[in-house]
């Protein structure tokens, strides 16, 4: 695992790469002085970004084993000290070969941890940083739906470090529609959902990089509104570590799938969403919901409906899944067992589809598992409150389970973006 790394930033960015003579021309713009073309590569071109990063990844194309870049931002990772000069000076070497120069006050040498691309990441992990987790802490309740998308936006980008992101930000999303009023009318429900949406990214939550040998475990799990997973890396010495959440509401048809039905899709959309990772690995799936393990056996196939056979389909030859009980599956269905040590918990049987045998009903009110949560502010007694997730999308006696909404993936990027030998051609 590295545990040193460097950051390099590369001066003006776009304006290292030169414009090809042929392409001048479609950079004109006029002013009261006449019109000019640029020589050198532009800020707001369309197609700039991906220009820029292909050549930075061709110079340093041979020392890819030790660094890397987004954009104008390169970074060399090492694990010891020698090994980091002799990477320092194979990437400077690249660098230097075709003409691009970095800002020295802009770099930092030899650092265990640092922030890059909006995270905190060292020694082979990754968190939210500290300045981030003081403004989410501190963020005020929003007023109006423009400040509560910005909120969204603002924790959706962090939503690999939270637990039931999707099932809980489906309480507010409804907020952010087209007909919803610019006014927000807070309810106590969606004032807790937003209150766990701050904590669930306060509580420090760290995730781990894995490395090329790595062995995968995905844990799964389904319940009324929503699917969700959660991946780990297993090794020998540290045992297993998160690695990512994942979360998405049911939508359409889909929530009048039956419960066997939503647990395997559960497992599909987890491999799929962590493609990524697992992609050409040997990965072992484990669910607390026993028929999962029809869609890999290949014995059961033929008992399948059509659509548990696509998702059969899917999974051939890629994972191998295991049962595991749901009062082992902590990880994934910990908080819906918090209602157990009460002796008290939500009735859902008037909630799920009529086409659910009896067993399956009883095992999906015990196991709402990571996919769904509700929310609620409690006095913890001390005058403050802290929040509690209800897998279960409902309070003890209380209204029926969360409703599906829209999900909204914001994607950031922000681009600043690095030769008097490199030619940019508008392809």
């Amino acid at each position: 695992m590295w545990c040193i790394v460097n950051p390099l930033d590369l001066t003006a960015g776009f304006h290292q790469l030169e414009v090809a003579e042929e392409d001048r021309d479609v950079t004109t713009f006029g002013s009261p002085w006449g019109t000019y073309k640029f020589n050198r590569m532009p800020f707001g071109l369309k197609n700039a970004p991906a220009i820029f990063q292909q050549a930075v990844d061709r110079v340093l194309a041979s020392a890819n084993d030790v660094s890397g870049c987004y954009i104008d931002d390169v970074l060399i990772y090492t694990k010891t000290w020698d090994e980091h000069l002799v990477a320092l000076r194979r990437v400077l070497a690249c660098l230097s070969k075709t003409g691009l120069t970095v800002k020295l006050k802009k770099c930092s040498l030899a650092k265990s941890r640092l922030r890059y691309l909006g995270h905190l990441i060292g020694g082979g992990r990754l968190s939210v940083p500290n300045n981030r987790v003081t403004a989410l802490a501190e963020w005020p309740l929003p007023s109006t739906k423009c400040q509560l998308k910005r909120f969204l936006g603002t924790v959706g980008f962090y939503r690999k470090f939270a637990e039931n992101f999707a099932a809980v930000a489906a309480l507010l999303t409804p907020m952010t529609t087209k007909g919803a009023p610019d006014t927000l009318v807070w309810t106590k429900e969606g004032e807790s959902a937003f209150t766990c949406l701050k904590l669930s990214l306060c509580c420090g939550v760290v995730l781990c990089v894995p490395n090329a040998g790595d062995e995968y475990v995905l844990y799964t799990d389904a319940s009324a509104n929503a699917v969700g997973g959660c991946l780990h890396v297993k090794r020998d010495e540290e045992g297993e570590l998160p690695i990512a959440f994942f979360s998405r509401i049911l939508r359409g048809p889909e929530i009048r799938y039956s419960v066997s039905e939503k647990e395997e899709l559960a497992v599909v959309e987890a491999v799929n969403h962590f493609d990524v990772y697992l992609f050409g690995r040997p990965v072992t799936v484990k669910t607390d919901h026993r028929p999962n393990l029809a869609l890999t056996d290949g014995k059961s196939s033929s008992d399948l409906n059509p659509r548990l056979r696509r998702f059969s389909l899917k999974l051939q030859g890629r994972v191998k899944i295991e049962y595991l009980p749901g009062e082992q599956l902590e990880n994934a269905d910990g908080f819906s067992r918090m209602w157990e040590q009460e002796g008290q918990g939500p009735d859902w049987k008037n909630e799920i589809n009529a086409d659910q045998t009896s067993n399956e009903t009883q095992r999906d009110v015990k196991n709402g598992g990571l996919a769904t949560a509700r929310v609620e502010a409690a006095d913890s007694g001390n005058g403050n409150s802290v929040a509690i997730l209800n897998q279960g999308g409902v309070e003890p006696g209380g209204p029926s389970p969360l409703v599906a909404a829209k999900k909204t993936d914001e994607t950031r990027s922000s681009s600043k973006t690095g030769s008097k030998d490199l030619i940019a051609h508008d392809n």
